[in-house]
């Protein structure tokens, strides 16, 4: 279409208030007879068309409104017929819309709204950032980040680059409806996906000076320039426009209060009233804003499953809570229901399930007695005399030097303590195989319970793929006896084949290391890989210990003395410890690194960097660390924290060998 003077009659009652008028009277989306979105009046931008055009001016005149549009064209004429529906002409021609709320707008036939779940297909992406200038944006990449259902820690990353005009574009494989979060240089918003389907995205990357100091309005702002076309426009339309609308109403630190202050059955109770009153308000804004059938069957589950992450978070968060947690807490789920198969079109229901998958049900406590007998089964021996003594005294996860041993005579402590340095190595492995147990028999439970509702419902599918991906994501490869089990318990195909090419990835891995290998993601672009081999490459020969950090970062600056302990203890040895700046300015880097002393090789983060290496080494949040070997391979993408000193000193040492 012509982008040139664009006025808009609409002849409705005269009235005073002709804004008002409008958005009363004629806001939300308007369908032709083919049921396809071709008008749309809302409060900052029309849809005419099918295109986006915002208002400039808004007067009226005899009994029509004229609307100005910035960057317009042509007259329309629009009548009011009834409540319903309005008569448009437009270059002569004559179209009857309506308002009435759809089953079904702009998707094709029903059966597109309800297509088969994992089929792949893919989305196309494509946008254009306007007043990009790749000389002075400081970054050329935007980063996609989407779930995968059966994985338990990792998401699917993808980058593409930006060309100089400001345009991009992507072919993403998808499996199902969902969401798919969008990142370039300080941006962050979302979008929504359907397989086979394609969005276009025009944004723009030029603030006002006053916003320039501030990260948080610089989002707002440029989330709120945001304009979308293309097949999944009118969903992505919807949407966001409700989630400004939602997020205005729900804020979260009302919700962070009450969890704080409430305990766990007290906010589940305080937190479901909330999702009623959330659910009300939905059906009031589709019916106002004449919204897609779609849209409101996303939205829905998307506030049930948002209230149940929340209700889960909220067991394992909130200091009020008793160790124990009963099974008549859980009941919830049988309004937000672990077996959904409807949920699927919406991110928070594989959310829900994850959190799901990691509840503590408290299955087995645990116990000094356990402790010794993960021991035994790990292959280490504990002297009889010993175990009974550590029996008897020891108290499990517990300082010698705490009150929790005040009762003991100072000989007593003294051989106890002597004890626990001699099987430091066999109990610290025992220690963690019982917590494997223990989290193995609340994953179990976890899924028990999806079973019970529904045996070959899919949230219990979904389950049963964490439990094996999780041990993947672990570097345990599955074993026949696991393959067999899952090939029994698992309903769903799809979900099977998924579990069953993670483990041949594993496999693959395990084929270039030896132990604690990991997944990692090959997709990276070429350019990435250089810039990767470009910074470790004047350390051939030499293990590399990768922190990401920033000096904002308060975990990451707990954890400098353990770092500077176990450079002391490799002092001499080819290991470099590399310091990975990210998010934050030259200066307070600079600063930080002079203040605190903190020795080994330093390198700032570009934006683009920082999307690359996040992609590599899976990083979601900082603190985090890498493991590379003298080979320069990745070793472990997601490597243990410095606090953890004994176990990855014994990491290291053997990568050194």
């Amino acid at each position: 279409m012509r982008w040139s003077l664009f006025v808009v009659f609409i002849t409705i009652a005269c009235s005073s208030q002709a804004k008002t008028t409008l958005q009363q009277e004629i806001e939300g989306n308007w369908l032709s007879s083919k049921n396809i979105l071709d008008y749309g009046f809302f409060e900052k931008y029309a849809i005419v068309n099918g295109s986006i055009l915002y208002y400039e001016k808004i007067g009226q005149r005899n009994k029509a409104v004229v609307i100005t549009f910035k960057n317009s064209g042509i007259k329309l004429f629009v009548k009011k017929i009834n409540n319903n529906s309005i008569s448009v002409v437009n270059n002569g021609l004559r179209s009857i819309l309506t308002n009435q709320k759809s089953d079904n707008p702009n998707f094709g036939s029903n059966a597109a709204v309800f297509s088969p779940f994992f089929k792949q297909a893919f989305f196309y992406l494509s946008g254009v950032v306007k007043g990009y200038n790749p000389r002075f944006a400081g970054f050329k990449y935007v980063r996609l980040i989407h779930q995968n259902f059966i994985s338990v820690n990792n998401d699917e990353v993808l980058l593409t680059e930006i060309k100089p005009d400001g345009s991009f574009a992507i072919n993403i494989p998808i499996s199902n409806p969902k969401e798919i979060l969008i990142q370039f240089g300080d941006f962050t918003t979302s979008i929504y996906a359907t397989p086979g389907g394609n969005l276009v995205v025009y944004t723009e990357y030029q603030v006002p000076p006053g916003l320039r100091s501030d990260p948080g309005q610089i989002n707002d702002f440029l989330d709120s320039r945001i304009l979308f076309s293309g097949k999944d426009a009118l969903i992505n339309t919807e949407r966001k426009m409700y989630l400004t609308h939602f997020y205005g109403i729900w804020t979260s630190p009302e919700l962070d209060k009450q969890k704080v202050n409430l305990n766990a059955t007290e906010f589940k109770l305080f937190r479901l009233r909330d999702r009623t009153k959330q659910l009300t308000d939905l059906h009031s804004f589709t019916a106002r804003y004449h919204c897609s059938f779609k849209f409101e069957r996303l939205l829905t589950n998307y506030i049930d499953y948002t209230a149940g992450i929340d209700i889960l978070s909220s067991v394992a968060n909130n200091a009020k809570n008793t160790s124990k947690v009963e099974d008549g807490y859980f009941s919830f789920t049988d309004s937000i229901k672990l077996n959904n198969p409807d949920a699927l079109i919406t991110g928070q229901y594989n959310e829900f399930l994850r959190s799901w998958f990691l509840v503590n049900f408290n299955v087995l406590k645990p116990s000094v007695k356990s402790l010794l007998e993960a021991t035994r089964n790990s292959g280490y021996e504990i002297e009889p005399e010993d175990a009974a003594f550590i029996t008897n005294y020891y108290k499990i996860n517990k300082n010698i030097d705490s009150k929790d041993f005040d009762s003991l005579s100072e000989d007593k402590k003294t051989k106890l303590r002597n004890i626990l340095i001699k099987y430091d190595a066999a109990l610290d492995i025992g220690v963690r195989q019982m917590y494997a147990e223990i989290h193995k028999a609340d994953r179990l439970k976890a899924i028990s319970l999806a079973e019970m509702q529904n045996p070959d419902g899919i949230g219990k599918d979904i389950l049963l793929g964490k439990l094996g991906a999780f041990q993947l994501e672990e570097g345990r490869q599955l074993s026949d006896t696991d393959i067999a089990y899952f090939r029994n318990k698992i309903s769903n195909k799809k979900i099977f084949a998924w579990l069953m090419d993670a483990s041949k990835i594993l496999k693959s891995n395990l084929a270039n290391t030896k132990i604690n290998p990991v997944i990692v993601d090959n997709t990276v672009l070429a350019e990435g890989n250089k810039f990767f081999k470009d910074l470790i490459g004047k350390y051939k020969g030499k293990v590399i210990y990768i922190d990401f950090w920033a000096p904002w970062c308060g975990p990451c600056m707990a954890e400098m003395p353990y770092s500077k302990k176990l450079q002391q203890q490799f002092t001499g040895k080819p290991v470099v410890f590399l310091y990975l700046g990210m998010q934050c300015s030259k200066d307070s880097w600079q600063k930080t690194i002079k203040a605190q002393n903190m020795k080994g090789e330093h390198y700032l983060l570009s934006k683009d960097e920082d999307l690359i290496l996040s992609k590599m080494f899976r990083v979601n949040g900082i603190p985090h660390y890498g493991l590379v070997d003298r080979s320069g391979k990745i070793y472990d993408a997601d490597a243990m924290r410095p606090s953890d000193f004994e176990h990855l000193a014994s990491q290291i040492d053997f990568l050194l060998k």
